[in-house]
């Protein structure tokens, strides 16, 4: 089918605030949403949103902090079809 919608949720570690991480997380998302729009992705099945450091990425056995929070700062894709 037809991609209708890509959800781009951004997310960060878990150190400091949720007023911090909340736009950090959005800001993070826009930023992957418009190096997309670049690359020809049309603008308008975007849908853009911040998890900010509500959904850390699951933590590996013997893992680093720095590592653990390298992995949780991401943009999660979320693909809607028709």
């Amino acid at each position: 089918g037809n991609l209708k919608e890509l959800v781009l949720i951004g997310h960060t570690d878990s150190l400091g605030s949720d007023a911090y991480n909340s736009p950090l997380g959005l800001e993070r998302a826009t930023f992957v949403a418009t190096e997309l729009e670049k690359r020809g992705v049309p603008k308008a099945i975007f849908r853009v949103a911040s998890a900010g450091r509500t959904e850390p990425a699951v933590r590996r056995p013997d893992e680093s902090d720095e590592i653990f929070r390298l992995r949780s700062r991401r943009v999660e894709f979320i693909k809607v079809f028709k």
